[in-house]
């Protein structure tokens, strides 16, 4: 709660600040029918280098404890990078095998592995926020208080694939469709729910509202409804595999619990 309220408090103060600053200095670029905004770098540095401290530092908020074990339980020889690399782009294989390469050339620490992921996602929504954000209060608000910062603290696989998949927003806008499919097939190896954003591509980039819009909306609620079983498959077929993990830790860590009561209560 304490670190909840401070980030809140935060966001306030700085928001408030730059957002005034932004007001007389936003750099505001007219390309034909194009208009790019670009906000000072120094508010979203001071922002995520707090989330980015906190979240190297956590170790048993959430599910940050299957992480740290799943981590510890990498093997770090090239047969097991390659092997899980193998697996193919249906099986998530980028998550480990960029933890089997941190784990075998850069650190064996788990708080260094939360940082070199914090830094990654803070880096990319830094550099996507800054252009795409017209009042850094209104978005920092959105942020504390929308409970978004949150998913720092968790479900690390997810969070990068739908950081990276909101990168693309750029390429939506300049309705380059090849640029957007291949961010979010990058995005699908770490988690594969980012492959459901390259048809909404078709979707957003039309007139809102218009009878193309609806008619491609209405497709898209059939097709997930009529190839519901074929989706159950894509999402499921490594799903074991991938939550396992998580599984094994959260019920061995259960386990420690139960034993330590029963030793106090010996």
């Amino acid at each position: 709660m304490i670190i909840h309220l401070s980030f809140v408090a935060l966001c306030m103060i700085v928001g408030l600040i730059w957002n005034r600053q932004t007001d007389g200095v936003l750099e505001r670029l007219d390309h034909g029918e194009e208009i790019k905004y670009k906000t000072s770098l120094t508010p979203w540095i001071i922002i995520f280098m707090y989330l980015t401290v906190f979240a190297a530092l956590r170790s048993n908020i959430n599910d940050s404890f299957a992480y740290r074990i799943s981590f510890g339980q990498l093997e770090t020889s090239w047969s097991a990078f390659f092997r899980r690399m193998r697996e193919g782009p249906l099986s998530e294989w980028a998550f480990d095998c960029l933890g089997i390469l941190f784990k075998r050339f850069i650190s064996r620490d788990y708080h260094a592995w939360f940082s070199f992921y914090a830094v990654i996602e803070s880096v990319l929504l830094i550099n996507i926020l800054r252009k795409e954000s017209v009042s850094p209060l209104y978005s920092l608000l959105f942020l504390s208080i929308g409970g978004q910062y949150v998913y720092f603290f968790s479900m690390m696989r997810q969070w990068l694939a739908v950081i990276i998949s909101f990168h693309g927003i750029e390429y939506v806008k300049k309705r380059q469709f090849i640029p957007f499919a291949l961010l979010c097939f990058i995005a699908a190896q770490f988690h594969k729910s980012a492959y459901f954003m390259i048809p909404i591509y078709f979707i957003v980039i039309g007139e809102p509202w218009s009878i193309k819009q609806i008619i491609l909306t209405m497709v898209t609620i059939v097709l997930f409804y009529y190839l519901s079983d074929i989706l159950h498959i894509f999402l499921s077929e490594s799903e074991d595999f991938a939550y396992d993990y998580a599984f094994e830790a959260m019920l061995r860590r259960k386990n420690m619990q139960n034993i330590a009561k029963i030793i106090k209560q010996d």
